[in-house]
């Protein structure tokens, strides 16, 4: 079963972190922003166009970043948004060419005057 990482930071402290499996719930105390992956593509291929959509907490600031293991990898479309009324936040991404085939983790943040949260979702690069 896939498993999510799910952090919930105050300034620089962590006020909660753990592992969700999908359909869990986050810790209550995290309530306060929520944030959601909604849509994204389980298998992309290098140089077609993929799809990152979010939910999160209206104003905040979403910022999406691709990583491998420890290294993170600069994606052009992937600039910050705020969140509107409804909380959407969307990217559409361009997978570079140059990226080797396997299993990437895209890391969504957002902060609002609460806190900040991250939700991680792992993906294939063919």
């Amino acid at each position: 079963m896939r498993r999510r990482l799910f952090l919930v930071l105050a300034g620089s402290s962590v006020l909660s972190a753990c592992r969700l499996g999908v359909g869990e719930a986050p810790p209550e105390e995290a309530q306060f922003i929520p944030l959601r992956i909604l849509t994204y593509s389980e298998i992309v291929h290098r140089g077609k166009l993929a799809i990152l959509h979010a939910a999160t907490k209206e104003g905040s600031e979403v910022t999406p970043v691709l990583m491998r293991g420890e290294e993170t990898f600069e994606i052009e479309e992937f600039t910050p948004q705020m969140a509107g009324e409804d909380g959407f936040v969307r990217w559409n991404w361009t997978v570079p060419e140059s990226l080797e085939p396997g299993t990437y983790t895209i890391v969504v943040t957002a902060v609002a005057a609460e806190g900040e949260i991250s939700w991680t979702e792992d993906f294939e690069i063919r």
